[in-house]
């Protein structure tokens, strides 16, 4: 192991011109199987200050960058350097805080990496298989070491890692359901990427097959709320969430509730979009949306509403959606059960209109009872 033992403490003065010297040394003078070099400065300027607004930080990573350099260069100057194998691992055991430190959790503290060259390794591959742990089983896989299985090594060789990755799946209860009213979900997600790695929401029904409800596949720290309308009939509803990985992160779920509404006695029959131009046509014109929306309510139970009426005096908001914004729409319904909402759009190839509550007293409407689809995606007239 190569570390200037005149060292200050972490970032004191000439530590990594010290050991790079003195490695460099041993490399052209020296013969030897194995050798641990410990360049520490950039852990030093982490400590200071960590990673935002560190002026040393920049200035230490040049500094090691050249070190690093004039050991690789050594390395291939040796005399001996055509008859040898050299395996040449570079990595970093930890990461920091922003304002600087170690020893938590979070995702800087725990980001690390691992460089190598030599040793079968191949040229510009980027795995995300390896951990720090399995840098010793390598090295001394490498130098032709067998591996006692009693030395309990956590690791494995670069080349003899499993393929086969992590694969849980964590199974609520079965929640009991009574007729056809919309099931409410809600649970807090906080799902952490690092790496190949999948989240899922199923829901199942009676048992049968898997439905996905919700695929994570980004950073996300939410209270999540969702919304499911069950089969006619289903007796039971199951919440299954399945995580896949290599070498990845987490996903921590608590508050798992689940609740069902009364079946809906409001319906939509009719959804009519017609768009048109305020002027001339143009992404950048404004352009007309139209939705002439039917209405009805059944009697509790016909949820196939067999027995539909018109629903007169209810207020019908609906939301028209276009380069993130959301703009509500609203209006009353006649005798007929028939409401004509208007919006416009610009700057968008398409919009999507969407139908988000219909009030009135003993009035339920979840969507479950729709015959037509809520939600429609209209496109910008060309004409």
């Amino acid at each position: 192991m190569v570390r200037d033992p005149d060292r200050a403490g972490a970032g004191g003065p000439g530590g990594g011109a010290n050991t790079t010297a003195s490695t460099v040394d041993y490399l052209t003078n020296g013969n030897f199987d194995a050798l641990f070099v410990h360049l520490d400065e950039v852990d030093g300027a982490g400590h200071s200050c960590g990673y935002v607004d560190c002026p040393a930080d920049p200035a230490e990573l040049a500094d090691v960058d050249q070190q690093i350099g004039q050991i690789l260069d050594a390395v291939e100057s040796r005399a001996t350097y055509a008859e040898e194998d050299w395996q040449i691992i570079l990595m970093s055991d930890h990461g920091h805080t922003p304002t600087g430190g170690h020893g938590g959790n979070t995702p800087e503290e725990r980001a690390t990496f691992v460089l190598t060259v030599g040793g079968g390794a191949e040229a510009g591959a980027v795995r995300h298989d390896v951990e720090l742990v399995d840098i010793a089983p390598s090295a001394l896989a490498h130098l032709g070491t067998e591996i006692d299985p009693e030395w309990d090594l956590d690791g494995y060789p670069f080349a003899e890692i499993p393929e086969d990755p992590f694969d849980s799946t964590l199974v609520s209860p079965e929640y009991p359901l009574d007729g056809s009213g919309r099931i409410d979900i809600s649970y807090a997600s906080n799902y952490q990427v690092d790496g190949p790695q999948t989240g899922e929401t199923f829901v199942v029904f009676d048992g049968g097959e898997p439905q996905l409800l919700k695929e994570y596949t980004v950073d996300e720290n939410i209270h999540e709320e969702l919304t499911v309308n069950p089969p006619e009939g289903a007796e039971t509803v199951q919440l299954r969430f399945r995580y896949t990985g290599s070498n990845s992160y987490y996903w921590a779920l608590d508050l798992v509730q689940v609740s069902q509404q009364d079946p809906s006695n409001a319906l939509v029959t009719g959804v009519e979009i017609a768009t048109e131009n305020v002027d001339e046509a143009g992404f950048e014109m404004p352009w007309r949306v139209d939705a002439e929306l039917d209405i009805e309510s059944v009697e509790a139970g016909d949820r196939n509403g067999r027995w539909a009426k018109a629903l007169e005096d209810a207020t019908v908001t609906a939301e028209l959606r276009f380069d993130g914004k959301e703009t509500e729409l609203t209006g009353t319904t006649d005798k007929k059960g028939h409401v004509t909402l208007t919006g416009y759009a610009m700057y968008t190839d398409s919009a999507e209109f969407a139908i988000t509550s219909i009030e009135k007293d003993g009035v339920v409407w979840h969507g479950d009872a729709d015959t037509v689809e809520t939600t429609v995606t209209v496109e910008r007239p060309t004409d």
